[in-house]
């Protein structure tokens, strides 16, 4: 059995750079968004709204949700975490809707549905009404883009009658929860 003693590994096209770096202890460091193995986490990037929102029954931004994430390779996948916490005037049903921009060039559904990608609540008693429950979310989505492509998630919400709050609940103006979108790049 042989063995090979080194610190430093580099690619034979790069000028001196080390791609993979041995230190006394066998810790191993790979320059950042370089490890590729499929299924691996390659980046993950987070938005945290800590403020209230409000709107109405048509779908509508919630400003300050949203996330943009340039992936590093060609295959990559992106999964989609977010929690919105939503109260509403009414007892009513009440929505989030994710939707996808590449590049600029404007945001779309994700799944070819007349919703796409949604969360769905309802609050049936009177009790319910006043308090603020979470619309978790969780996909994977496997977008068509270039490298060095920027994609930006976004969610939209709304309420089925009556005024839908993010953060809050109905009778309450102060802030109770706090709202966040998770990106994650997944090598493919």
């Amino acid at each position: 059995m042989s063995t090979i003693k080194t610190t430093n590994i580099t690619h034979g096209s790069n000028s001196g750079t080390n791609n993979l770096i041995l230190d006394d202890t066998g810790k191993v460091s790979i320059a950042e968004k370089k490890l590729y193995s499929p299924g691996t986490i390659i980046q993950i990037l987070q938005d945290v709204k800590t403020d209230a929102w409000s709107g109405d029954t048509t779908f509508a931004d919630i400003t300050g949700l949203s996330q943009a994430i340039t992936p590093s390779f060609a295959n990559s996948k992106i999964l989609v975490r977010y929690m919105v916490w939503m109260g509403s005037s009414a007892q009513t049903h009440k929505e989030t809707l994710l939707q996808r921009d590449i590049q600029s060039g404007g945001y779309s559904n994700i799944q070819a549905t007349a919703h796409g990608c949604t969360t769905y609540s309802y609050t049936g008693d009177s009790d319910e009404e006043h308090h603020s429950l979470p619309n978790y979310f969780e996909y994977l989505d496997t977008p068509s883009y270039s490298v060095g492509n920027v994609i930006t998630y976004k969610i939209q919400a709304r309420v089925g009658s009556g005024t839908a709050y993010v953060n809050r609940k109905h009778q309450v103006s102060t802030v109770l929860n706090t709202s966040y979108i998770t990106l994650m790049e997944v090598a493919g």
